[in-house]
């Protein structure tokens, strides 16, 4: 009995080595797969590498052509911006220029802007539509001949118009108006007292000046007074008011003044007094380019002064400089109104004081 029971246990024992050999072997079969299946993954890892590395070398491909294409964009963006505000200058010089409103469709049918704009909608991980638009649009210059095209395009509408009106106004693409350097401004003895108005902040004040007539009422501004003189339709000379009896030729700087027409259709002596300003937001970006706190300039109106006697006019057109028209000196003489004259101004391209009658 103990015998069986001792075969029995042997059996036992024998048939668990033979399981467990097949589970070894099974689990050595394993061991092999798993074996193939890492050297599979490791390959599958090392050309994940060598494509990630291609990857990266095409994205840096792709950041250089995006700061080309953000170049190119700024550039077209600037130029979209000069035809708009070429628009606004002109618009205001008279709503009789039908002219210029057939300059405006025109410009508004030129394709130049739908094509740069069809250029930057781009999908940026198509990479081979990104390189072919950087290469037609920047490598090949086609957009610099076209904005050379435009330019040449605008600036012969833009002499016709000038010839049309015997309007030029400041910064014309067609002037070539060279910068001054002066040793000194020199002095100008006004045909007539330039004197100031009396200050007062009282209302009886004001309606006593006024004597019950229709009056006119504007703006105060607080800038430099200025005269500027026309003769045959051409600015000659801008003087600074100065003591009221003498002031200074600054003639070479108020060439690029804003407000301030080179040219005009209207023949007779006309002189016209203004307030030569620097704009608030002009003032802060001035100031705000000086790093020394000490050094900044205090208020606007000093720096408006300083700017228009400058000696070299680059730094007056730097400066950003405009010229308000308040009255009219000599001039429309068919004009009775002081208002009426104001508003003929607005027609040969002059910035005029805000006034109500």
């Amino acid at each position: 009995m103990e015998v069986n029971s001792f075969r029995e246990l042997v059996a036992q024992v024998i048939n668990k080595y033979h399981s467990f050999k097949d589970e070894v072997q099974k689990a050595e079969v394993v061991l092999t797969q798993s074996k193939s299946e890492l050297v599979n993954i490791r390959e599958e890892v090392t050309r994940a590498n060598n494509t990630l590395g291609e990857v990266s070398q095409k994205a840096d491909i792709v950041k250089e052509g995006a700061k080309d294409l953000a170049k190119t964009r700024e550039a077209v963006n600037k130029a979209l911006a000069q035809l708009e505000t070429l628009k606004k200058e002109y618009t205001s010089i008279s709503k009789s220029l039908q002219s210029f409103n057939d300059l405006t469709r025109r410009l508004s049918n030129f394709d130049l802007e739908n094509l740069i704009r069809e250029a930057l909608k781009v999908d940026s991980q198509n990479i081979l539509l990104f390189s072919k638009v950087v290469d037609e649009l920047i490598l090949s210059d086609k957009y610099q001949e076209l904005i050379k095209a435009l330019t040449a395009r605008l600036n012969d509408e833009l002499e016709k118009l000038e010839k049309k009106t015997g309007v030029i106004l400041n910064g014309s693409l067609t002037q070539k108006v060279g910068f001054e350097i002066r040793s000194k401004l020199p002095k100008v003895k006004h045909p007539s007292k330039m004197l100031s108005l009396d200050k007062t902040k009282d209302r009886n004040d004001l309606a006593n000046s006024v004597g019950g007539q229709p009056s006119f009422l504007g703006w105060k501004l607080d800038g430099l007074t200025i005269a500027l003189t026309y003769e045959n339709g051409e600015l000659i000379s801008a003087v600074t008011r100065g003591d009221g009896i003498t002031g200074e030729d600054v003639t070479h700087n108020a060439k690029f003044f804003k407000g301030v027409p080179l040219k005009i259709s209207y023949t007779d002596r006309l002189v016209v007094r203004g307030e030569a300003l620097i704009s608030r937001k002009r003032f802060d970006e001035i100031n705000a380019k000086i790093t020394n706190i000490d050094e900044r300039y205090k208020n606007a109106r000093n720096l408006a002064s300083g700017s228009v006697r400058q000696l070299d006019s680059k730094i007056a057109k730097e400066r950003g400089v405009e010229v308000v028209a308040f009255s009219v000196y000599e001039g429309f003489d068919n004009l009775e109104n002081y208002s009426d004259k104001l508003d003929e101004l607005k027609k040969y391209g002059f910035d005029v004081v805000p006034f109500i009658r």
